[in-house]
């Protein structure tokens, strides 16, 4: 590794080869420098809430489950709320439906939309608390967990620059100021224990050793279950034994772990599904005050604006609108089975920053309802192109290192850094506007966390067309290489 790797190094090479690197830092720490007086102003002089506007209400709620370490009217509703039911999941001690609040069904073998695996931070939590050792001395602990997790490209990046004068730039940009860290702190979310995996999977993928860009797949899937999509990227990178050895395990470990719970496999294995199909979260996908940034969302607004226009193309854009509304499902495997086509059709093309990118944002979007905070996938996208190159042995970032100026690449690599800066700038216009007499309860996201969805689901598009568009000047028609 240099001495003196990003910025330093950076700053030291030819421009050519620093260029994208640099401007995903010069746009991230503008639209922060933007974003401070924004969020003042909102808050001070137009009384916007700014929790509602980029997260949600400070007023959460589960307070009376006397889980919370006590900050004000703040509860952590996630962590609580999931503490609640990893000791009904699981059988543990102090589950007692005369103490605390409990809104799930507790004759259901198993409520959580997790799998076991994924409650295992919860499960800590609630033994640590029936262990003596506290709710608030096990709510930090489990905080300060989830902060380094979720904050691992930054600190990644400031491990790489830890011989720079500018290590801490990632950890403010990508890290403590960036909205989907923020936002998963405010909930106390267990998913941002994802992000090292995904970070993991993003630095090793169709690299050596063969078993480590699977296990990272699988890792990421039994935190939160729509991660399996990473795989897309080992077909792309025509890792086909990989893609399908990751799937394999992730169901594997998935159906044994439900020998752990109190209702055994059968029965917590059928509750979990029940579960998983019947999520409609906050509300369905027409809901507009509240940022929703999965593809299905994003596919109805979409079909919405189209919706506006005359005739037959408006009334293509309400079909459009609701098909996706009602099948949402059927969104995210269109866009997989598009992504396939495309790595099909491109032969050994695709990029390899493209295809994970692509497939850390199409994984990122495939839950019905992903709230704000599932945008962390944008600081391993920011990282990468700062500063990716594998193992840190060179400062350049993925583009940077992949040296394709195409018109059409510069392109869709313009739109992403604009849709990463968007994602991480904690920008509040537009949201967090308060009820008269009641602080806290009105809950408007901020416009452009309403909207980044669309805003993603068109650096998708672009990205499988820009990919498709070289195969077809390249003559396409060609097998993917056989995995070596």
């Amino acid at each position: 590794m240099p001495d003196d790797p990003v910025p330093g190094a950076v700053s030291a090479q030819p421009e050519s080869r620093a260029r994208w690197a640099s401007r995903m830092l010069l746009l991230l720490t503008a639209a922060l420098v933007v974003a401070l007086p924004a969020l003042w102003v909102s808050s001070q002089y137009l009384g916007s809430e700014v929790a509602g506007s980029l997260s949600y209400p400070v007023r959460d709620g589960w307070c009376e489950a006397g889980l919370s370490p006590g900050l004000g009217v703040h509860c952590f509703g996630d962590y609580a709320g999931q503490v609640l039911t990893a000791r009904h999941d699981f059988g543990l001690p102090d589950f007692d439906l005369t103490k605390h609040p409990y809104l799930a069904d507790a004759t259901q073998a198993y409520n959580s939309l997790y799998t076991p695996v994924g409650q295992l931070p919860h499960v800590a939590s609630a033994l640590l608390i029936s262990a003596g050792l506290g709710v608030k001395a096990t709510f930090y602990l489990y905080a300060a967990l989830l902060l380094i997790a979720a904050a691992a490209p930054a600190i990644w990046l400031a491990w790489l620059w830890r011989r720079s004068a500018f290590a801490l730039i990632p950890l403010v940009l990508l890290g403590v100021a960036a909205l989907p860290v923020i936002s998963v702190i405010d909930r106390g979310n267990s998913a941002g224990f994802v992000v090292p995996f995904l970070l993991g999977f993003a630095l090793f993928a169709g690299k050596d050793p063969p078993w480590l860009a699977p296990g990272f797949v699988v890792a990421a899937a039994l935190v939160r279950p729509q991660f399996i999509l990473l795989a897309l990227a080992l077909i792309a990178l025509a890792k086909w034994r990989q893609a399908l050895a990751s799937v394999a395990a992730f169901a594997g470990i998935t159906v044994v772990s439900f020998a752990v719970t109190a209702g055994g496999i059968a029965d917590g294995l059928s509750a979990w599904k029940s579960n998983l199909s019947g999520f409609r979260g906050i509300g369905d996908l027409t809901l507009a005050d509240n940022a929703n940034i999965s593809l299905a969302r994003a596919v109805v607004m979409l079909g919405e604006w189209i919706g506006q226009a005359p005739g037959s193309i408006g009334s293509f854009g309400r079909w459009l609108a609701a098909s996706a509304a009602g099948y949402p499902l059927g969104v995210v495997i269109i866009t997989a089975v598009a992504f396939v086509l495309v790595a099909l059709a491109a032969r050994n093309l695709m990029p390899r920053s493209v295809a994970i990118m692509l497939s850390l944002a199409i994984a990122g979007q495939a839950s019905t309802i992903s709230p704000g905070y599932y945008l962390m996938f944008a600081t391993v996208i920011a990282a990468m192109v700062i500063g990716a190159a594998i193992t840190g042995a060179s400062p350049q970032g993925a583009f940077d290192a992949e040296r394709d100026s195409s018109r059409g690449l510069a392109v869709f690599r313009w739109t992403l850094i604009g849709a990463v800066t968007l994602s991480l700038t904690p920008l509040p216009w537009g949201g967090g506007t308060v009820v008269p007499g009641m602080p806290g309860s009105a809950w408007v996201h901020s416009w452009i966390l309403r909207h980044i969805g669309l805003i993603w689901l068109g650096v998708i598009a672009l990205g499988l067309i820009v990919v498709l568009a070289r195969a077809l000047r390249r003559g396409m028609g060609t097998a993917l290489a056989p995995e070596t």
